[in-house]
């Protein structure tokens, strides 16, 4: 993904270069975590670990997206880290369900 640091990241090419470069989540670790979740799901139809992939690296390129605003935001460089991460996700309420709550 060729951006300068200095730009805000767009979550649409991030999504077309993992597209393109043909980077999915194996659908076989994919029916085994639906399985281990609950066991009374057996077959899924073909196109269920499609989507979760999909949707996982939609997941991670919003996360990646708002992370490197984060990292603008404070100008803190251009290296993501553990703490860069921490801040985004208490920053956007979609990220919530993440959140530690002890």
């Amino acid at each position: 993904y060729d951006t300068k640091m200095s730009e805000k990241p767009d979550i649409n090419k991030i999504n077309d270069l993992l597209l393109s470069k043909g980077i999915i989540f194996p659908s076989n670790k994919i029916k085994k975590i639906i399985q281990q979740s609950d066991e009374e799901i057996g077959k899924q139809t073909s196109i269920t670990p499609a989507v979760v992939s999909h949707a996982m690296m939609l997941f991670m390129a919003k996360l990646v997206v708002e992370s490197c605003e984060t990292l603008l935001e404070e100008n803190q460089g251009n290296k993501l880290d553990l703490n860069i991460l921490e801040k985004s996700i208490k920053k956007d309420d979609e990220f919530d369900f993440l959140i530690d709550d002890e």
